[in-house]
């Protein structure tokens, strides 16, 4: 029931067909995760769900989390094996394939620097985490969309299109105004892509906003 226009029509959709981005991989892997968890698909297929959300371990390393935690809760450990056991196997693969990859990309994430593009709020952002945690949502795909939008702003690094996957995530109508604050800032300075935390900041604020609203109805 996700408004798809909200998300086609945003920022971060333009960005990502602009730059050539792959963020499509972390929507497909949601989407096979979501099926697992509604035994639409055999556990099996969890395992190509965090393989695809890894791709992209920046924004979506604590969605790949939830997704586990949830199928371990609803179908107990044994679940988690099938995944599991193709994520090892891909993952010897490409050690097979590519010997030391491993090394040289932990070598390149020493002496990388972002520069403008990155919008990371580190380590302010990690204050999400506690509030998240401690909310109570009211249903399982407001914690997800929650969760999403903490682990881009504790993240040491994000950038404006990796905020598609939280976009689709909501049903707000004000994230398409949210989406595109950042682009305002293109008047004031060419760093206004490191404004992009507004999005996630703004889709908590507004999730936190009809919490209190739900309380102070009862």
């Amino acid at each position: 029931n996700r408004r798809w226009w909200l998300v086609v029509f945003s920022s971060p959709m333009l960005f990502n067909a602009w730059w050539g981005q792959i963020e499509l991989f972390s929507i497909l892997g949601i989407t096979a995760g979501l099926a697992v968890l509604n035994r639409k698909l055999h556990p099996l297929w969890m395992g190509a769900a965090w393989l695809l959300l890894a791709i992209k371990p920046q924004s979506n390393y604590a969605i790949i989390l939830l997704l586990a935690l949830w199928l371990w809760r609803q179908r107990g450990w044994r679940a988690l094996l099938p995944g599991a056991a193709l994520c090892l196997g891909v993952f010897g693969l490409t050690l097979l394939i590519w010997p030391g990859w491993v090394a040289r990309l932990l070598a390149v994430y020493g002496v990388t620097t972002f520069g403008f593009a990155n919008a990371s709020v580190w380590p302010y952002g990690l204050i999400a985490w506690p509030l998240v945690l401690l909310h109570r949502p009211t249903d399982g795909w407001q914690r997800l969309r929650m969760i999403a939008a903490a682990a881009l702003l504790g993240s040491p690094y994000f950038t404006l299109h990796h905020c598609l996957t939280l976009l689709l995530l909501s049903d707000y109508p004000a994230q398409l105004a949210l989406s595109w604050l950042p682009m305002v800032m293109i008047f004031q300075t060419e760093d206004w892509s490191q404004y992009a935390a507004i999005i996630p900041a703004g889709i908590l604020a507004l999730d936190f906003a009809a919490a209190y609203r739900r309380r102070i109805r009862r």
